[in-house]
């Protein structure tokens, strides 16, 4: 568990990148390790297409993301692409264009936009 406030329970130490309260990064984020959590702002384009995101409680993402899985108890606005799972955990918010194979949505989250579950990625559609 990453903290008691925080009600993502995930294992700290498998958390690669971890993106702070006081920072904001504007820009693109290429990230190729296993987990990658932010508790910042962030502002562009999230491309982990193998990896999980994660946007803890304090987390404010305006992007395109494109992840493996994203689990979300902050806010995320745009548009996003996750091959497996997204977990929106309650106090969490979605707003924007989502694809995703799974979805999995907590009493107490907003999920708001366009949703398109059952998603495959071009590699599964030419299996």
């Amino acid at each position: 568990m990453i903290n008691k406030k925080d009600s993502i329970r995930t294992d700290a130490s498998s958390i690669e990148s971890f993106i702070g309260p006081n920072t904001f990064i504007k820009g693109d984020i290429k990230f190729t390790g296993d987990k990658i959590k932010i508790d910042g702002s962030v502002e562009g384009r999230i491309d982990s297409k193998k990896s999980s995101v994660i946007i803890g409680q304090e987390g404010s993402v305006h992007a395109t993301i494109f992840a493996k899985e994203l689990i979300v108890a902050g806010s995320v606005e745009g548009d996003i692409v996750i091959e497996d799972l997204i977990d929106l955990h309650a106090g969490g918010s979605i707003d924007g264009h989502v694809k995703s194979k799974k979805i999995k949505v907590e009493e107490g989250a907003v999920l708001d936009g366009i949703i398109e579950i059952g998603y495959k990625s071009k590699e599964e559609k030419t299996e």
